[in-house]
């Protein structure tokens, strides 16, 4: 890495396993990833509990739109109600 060392916040999450899909990815890559967030410990079913201040990941400046592009695959979609009207049963008599 050059000796650029400063790094942007690519997404946030409200815990860090909400994180791991795209470090992974980010990591499988070959991007430095940084996850910054309180690690004070987990809780709730299943360990799941999460943090209020949030984790926040970041990439070196220099990767910023390489890594975007590899989050972008995670971004939701836009809402596409389902076309409910071929299995109503009434229609079908």
């Amino acid at each position: 890495m050059s000796r650029d060392d400063r790094w942007i916040v690519l997404a946030t999450f409200g815990a860090r396993w909400e994180a791991d899909l795209i470090v992974q990815a980010l990591r499988a890559a070959k991007i430095p990833v940084l996850v910054d967030g309180p690690d004070a410990g987990l809780f709730g079913p299943g360990f799941s509990g999460g943090f209020s201040p949030g984790v926040s990941v970041k990439v070196p400046v220099e990767f910023a739109e390489y890594a975007r592009e590899i989050s972008s695959v995670f971004e939701p979609g836009p809402y596409l109600p389902l076309d409910d009207e071929d299995d109503d049963p009434k229609e079908q008599t």
